[in-house]
């Protein structure tokens, strides 16, 4: 079982999640939102340059330093903030 963190599955699971808990109500899911959340603010976003790096492990610690490669785009980091922004406005004002 490969227990890293990579930049896309990470935002993207974030949209997944609120997504899931639109639908469904259930707190479980807004719970594994915020702590998907806490760990990716804490470890994967690179706050003095805003960008998220590409790989850490399960522990946080910084596998892959680089924050591009021919393979990172803005795409899913940022598509992933713009839907999270837009579904925590939502539940917010429920």
């Amino acid at each position: 079982v490969i227990r890293d963190k990579e930049w896309w599955q990470q935002s993207e699971s974030l949209v997944g999640l609120l997504a899931a808990y639109e639908w469904t109500g259930e707190p479980r899911l807004l719970d594994a939102f915020v702590l998907t959340w806490e760990f990716a603010n804490r470890h994967m976003i690179n706050h003095d340059l805003g960008e998220w790096r590409t790989l850490v492990d399960e522990r946080g610690n910084v596998l892959v330093d680089g924050l591009g490669n021919p393979w990172k785009a803005c795409y899913h980091t940022g598509r992933a903030m713009h839907e999270v922004i837009k579904r925590l406005d939502r539940i917010l004002a429920t």
